[in-house]
């Protein structure tokens, strides 16, 4: 990126030195869908487990959500279920797992 942009001033300027600080990382992103009050592209800013991304989307749309049927698609095309109404009744039955950069969070209708 420094190189970048020493080339792209040079025309113009005489840039000897550059220095880049990122500030705030936001390439990484995770989507929630379907069945959920604020279907969107979220920042992955940081760990965030299924349970959290529901709740960032605003949570389910009570009537409407097939809880049980949740699932998460990677970016490399596996698909992960995950239960939400188990979950809630027993956080112990399977894993809240973090998602990773570019997942979908799919939330079927009933």
């Amino acid at each position: 990126l420094r190189a970048a942009i020493i080339k792209a001033l040079e025309p113009q300027w005489k840039v000897q030195d550059v220095s880049v600080v990122v500030r705030d990382v936001r390439s990484a992103k995770f989507t929630v869908v379907g069945s959920v009050k604020t279907s969107g592209i979220f920042d992955l800013r940081r760990q965030i487990t299924v349970l959290e991304a529901i709740a960032l989307a605003g949570g389910l749309v009570t009537d409407y959500a097939a809880g049980e049927k949740i699932s998460v698609l990677h970016a490399d095309g596996t698909r992960a279920p995950f239960n939400y109404k188990k979950f809630l009744s027993d956080p112990t039955s399977q894993a809240n797992f973090l998602l990773r950069a570019g997942d979908i969070v799919i939330v079927p209708g009933s």
